[in-house]
């Protein structure tokens, strides 16, 4: 079976098997098709099972000369090693040619965040109702884009000060609200607002995109700072890195961000500068 085929088999197990989202989709499309472009300048790989070790090596060191950053070659990696798990469990390779193919290690970038002053002065600012309930309910929880945007009114437990999320891979979370969040959402929240209708609206009445929440979040943030990516993930960064700045162990930070590993949640551990005076001051005989 040809390769194009073969893709398009495996795209459609994860659909029903493993209910993945529509974007995730996209992304294995976009890499597997990638691989099958380049394997088409070899006339001799007619199908999957011809698929060599030192091939899929090739394909990924020819991604790094033509100057994709570490970052994508690791998700292009794993969308390959996914692929042929699949055809290895198909009994369709006989032997996965992406064993023991390591992943590039990724550069260490720190994540942009603000400072305790440049939230004040974000709240200072004159926002609309709806977005300081957006801004408070993302520094509040720690909450993904895709996760505000696909909140219903129904999903704010106002009697409990929570919310429920359905975060990657459709895991539910219930993540604590604060009160300026909950009396932001009460502010905006129309009392005649129908609890099954989305939770953020766009000026026409329908749900809220992604792409909106991003230009409405990085127009906010540029208001107060200066830095080089402002988006609502600027306000999910700020939140994890000001919980641990203040003493919250790095597990329940893990636990509120929804992260499935550890190791994801470990780049907030950058030292800030007031973490470090009060270390010091703490630790220092004559400080």
């Amino acid at each position: 079976m040809e390769i194009s085929q073969q893709i398009e088999s495996f795209l459609s197990f994860l659909k029903s098997e493993r209910d993945v989202s529509e974007h995730t989709l996209r992304a294995y499309r976009n890499d597997l098709t990638e691989l099958a472009d380049w394997l088409a300048e070899f006339p001799k790989i007619t199908d999957v099972s011809r698929i060599s070790r030192r091939n899929v090596r090739d394909f990924l060191g020819s991604l790094a000369r033509y100057g994709y950053e570490r970052s994508s070659i690791s998700r292009k990696t794993s969308s390959l090693k996914s692929f042929f798990k699949f055809l290895s469990r198909e009994n369709i390779v006989e032997v996965d040619p992406t064993l023991n193919i390591k992943y590039p290690k990724p550069k260490r970038k720190l994540p942009s965040f603000l400072s305790i002053d440049e939230i004040n002065k974000l709240f200072d600012e004159n926002l609309s109702e709806r977005d300081r309930a957006i801004i408070e309910l993302i520094y509040g929880t720690g909450m993904r884009a895709s996760e505000i945007c696909s909140l219903n009114t129904k999903d704010v437990d106002f009697a409990n000060e929570t919310a429920r999320v359905m975060g990657k891979g459709r895991k539910e979370r219930i993540l604590p609200l604060t009160r300026k969040a909950m009396d932001a959402i009460r502010n905006y929240l129309s009392p005649l607002r129908n609890k099954n209708t989305p939770l953020f609206l766009n000026k026409f009445g329908k749900r809220l995109s992604q792409r909106s929440l991003q230009r409405i979040v990085g127009r906010c943030i540029r208001s107060v700072a200066d830095l080089a990516h402002s988006s609502p993930h600027t306000l999910r960064h700020t939140f994890a890195t000001h919980l641990l700045d203040r003493g919250c162990d790095l597990r329940t930070v893990q636990e509120l961000l929804g992260h499935s590993s550890i190791s994801t949640t470990q780049i907030y551990t950058h030292i800030t500068p007031e973490r470090l005076k009060r270390t010091y001051k703490r630790a220092h005989p004559r400080a």
